[in-house]
């Protein structure tokens, strides 16, 4: 008898400690979302964000493509890409995940200078793509000529 109390406790205390640790696991299941400048990017099944090691990777070529940035090349760590005409090279990590090629969402701001943002409430990344500065004209004035004093 005593054999089916301690069977009894043993299941009620772990049905216990398995719905309080499924609020933590489900968060950890939510899927994540990425904007750039406000616009959600849509990844294609199976290429989507994920978190590894505390570091969110995303797809990097899906990424790129939303960003309007073209890649020219990856070779061992390295990711050169063309920024608003000009050719710019980072170092990142690399992870192949199911063939698709991942890197941390921080090196969209190193590589491009957008502002990378997160959002706990929503699960959601924004990429902010820097301000330009707008550039006004001066007009320069040139002083009269006096002609008279000749």
């Amino acid at each position: 008898m005593k054999n089916w109390h301690h069977q009894l406790l043993s299941l009620v205390l772990a049905a216990g400690l398995l719905v309080s640790a499924t609020p933590e696991l489900a968060s950890a299941a939510q899927s994540l979302t990425v904007k750039v400048n406000d616009k959600k990017v849509e990844y294609s099944t199976g290429a989507a964000p994920t978190v590894q090691q505390q570091t969110t990777l995303v797809p990097l070529r899906s990424t790129l493509k939303a960003m309007g940035i073209t890649l020219s090349s990856v070779t061992g760590n390295q990711i050169t890409a063309i920024v608003n005409g000009k050719s710019v090279t980072v170092k990142s990590k690399l992870t192949k995940i199911g063939g698709v090629v991942y890197v941390p969402i921080r090196t969209f701001g190193d590589l491009s200078g957008y502002a990378v943002s997160w959002n706990a409430k929503t699960r959601t990344i924004q990429l902010t793509a820097p301000v330009a500065v707008p550039t006004t004209e001066v007009p320069v004035s040139t002083p009269p000529v006096d002609n008279t004093a000749v």
